[in-house]
């Protein structure tokens, strides 16, 4: 009877224990699902940015490049 009882309480120990696990778990789940969609989103504007300098950069390599033509133009003109 005794060892009876002492399984039962420790069953019961066990599933208060188990219940608090999966609950921290769960905690610990949602927690990563929202560090992975702030990673994510982080990506995706890191991305962007880097597209957005790259495209500023070429639109000054052209503009300084037609600068240069127009430059190059009225200096060969005030030669003649």
């Amino acid at each position: 009877m005794i060892i009876s009882q002492l399984i039962f309480n420790l069953e019961i120990h066990l599933n208060s224990i188990i219940m608090h696990l999966n609950i921290h778990s769960q905690g610990l789940d949602d927690h990563l699902g929202v560090l992975q969609e702030k990673y994510m989103k982080l990506k995706f504007s890191i991305k962007n940015n880097l597209k957005l300098t790259a495209l500023a950069k070429q639109n000054q390599l052209k503009n300084s490049k037609e600068e240069y033509l127009e430059k190059k133009i009225e200096a060969m003109g005030s030669l003649y």
